[in-house]
């Protein structure tokens, strides 16, 4: 048995988007780096300011469509997650991905520190915006 499908329209849309791939793009790679910009603002707006070394650690680095967000700091995972029963009630309440993220940092000795959520709410809130921002140039290049 064999299927065929066949998307209308898919091609049209291809073709004027072809004549515009490069301006768009460029389009898209520059909302990404600024979304990622977003991100790192807006966590570091959502840690405490008792935390201000971890907060100077925060970075985003990339180009083409690649970008990175994060902190170099060992410790930075378990402020977002917490330690012990604090991340045991907190890690479940997240995305799965995040939950399978979150479970890479678990250690045989459980902690006691309460989680502090920074990249977890700025990545998931600005996600929505890249989204949508990428939905609208596609549709800009596809008239």
């Amino acid at each position: 048995m064999a299927l065929k499908v066949k998307v209308i329209g898919i091609e049209q849309s291809l073709n004027k988007i072809k004549t515009n791939f490069e301006k768009a793009s460029k389009e898209i790679d520059a909302e990404m780096s600024a979304i990622s910009e977003s991100i790192v603002t807006t966590a570091k707006q959502l840690l405490p300011s008792d935390l201000g070394q971890l907060r100077s650690s925060l970075y985003k680095k990339g180009s083409n469509f690649h970008y990175e967000v994060g902190s170099n700091l060992y410790y930075a995972p378990y402020i977002e997650f917490g330690t012990g029963p604090y991340a045991k009630k907190y890690v479940p309440t997240l995305d799965k991905e995040w939950q399978v993220y979150a479970a890479t940092f678990k250690k045989s000795k459980p902690g006691h520190s309460i989680q502090h959520p920074y990249f977890y709410p700025s990545i998931k809130s600005w996600l929505i915006v890249l989204r949508s921002n990428i939905n609208q140039i596609i549709k800009k290049y596809e008239r």
